[in-house]
């Protein structure tokens, strides 16, 4: 009963230190496990920790990078802005010199227009001066052939003082005569008229103008000079002039 009792203990004791190894054991495989699955999640936790700080890392630089792509971006727009500015401003530049090399010219032409306007209008002031110095010496000329004429006439009016020059025959009616006579034995007409007026002399019955027609029908006609008149003429003609100033006297007419 002892031993059965001791070999029941002994078996108990076997049991139980059967049990506490594999208790042991078991502690001692749960550890390693807890152990690895540390280590596994500790190494799983730093392969995402160093993979977010990768990604982290990879969106900062590509963030760096899109930012400096953008500050290039802007510095190339601002360049080119301002290289547009400049061929703008350029651009202006050259337009403005145009406006003022075409203002030059505008400005020379005129000038020329003006001048060559000038020297026209003194050519025609020259050619109206020498119009007008033409004019002046023709009418010099015309003023001296008149004053020729004159002459001429006044040479022939104091010829006629001296012989009764023969002038054209202006037909005076009877009414206008101061002295007609008739001599039908001879066969002519005679009329007086004193004058007026005549160019070269001054006062009335300074001169005689005097028709004579003879029965034919042809007319001559004379102009005496009062101052040569003779009472006594063997001309017809100059004794009816003197007759005919001797009357306006008498009638206080000269």
């Amino acid at each position: 009963m002892q031993i059965q009792n001791r070999n029941k203990l002994n078996g108990v004791g076997d049991a139980v230190g059967k049990a506490k190894k594999k208790t042991s054991g078991e502690t001692l495989w749960k550890s390693g496990i807890d152990k690895t699955v540390d280590k596994s999640f500790q190494d799983s936790l730093k392969r995402s920790m160093n993979l977010e700080s990768s990604v982290k890392e990879s969106v900062y630089t590509e963030k760096n990078a899109q930012a400096e792509k953008n500050a290039q971006a802007e510095k190339k727009a601002q360049a080119e802005k301002s290289v547009q500015a400049g061929r703008n401003v350029q651009a202006e530049r050259n337009v403005q010199a145009e406006k003022d090399v075409q203002a030059d010219r505008n400005m020379r032409a005129g000038r020329n227009v003006q001048a060559e306007k000038n020297v026209q209008a003194d050519r025609n002031m020259r050619a109206g001066r020498n119009m007008q110095a033409d004019r002046n010496m023709q009418a010099d000329k015309n003023v001296q052939a008149e004053s020729n004429v004159s002459v001429e006439k006044g040479m022939r009016v104091g010829q006629a003082v001296r012989w009764g020059e023969e002038v054209d025959v202006r037909r005076i009616p009877y009414g206008e005569c101061d002295k007609v006579e008739l001599n039908v034995l001879e066969g002519y007409t005679l009329k007086a008229k004193l004058e007026t007026g005549i160019e070269g002399r001054q006062g009335m019955g300074s001169y005689v103008y005097v028709e004579k027609k003879q029965e034919d029908g042809s007319v001559k006609a004379c102009l005496f000079d009062v101052a040569g008149l003779q009472e006594n003429s063997q001309d017809a003609m100059e004794r009816i002039a003197y007759a005919a100033v001797y009357g306006a006297r008498q009638n206080g007419r000269t």
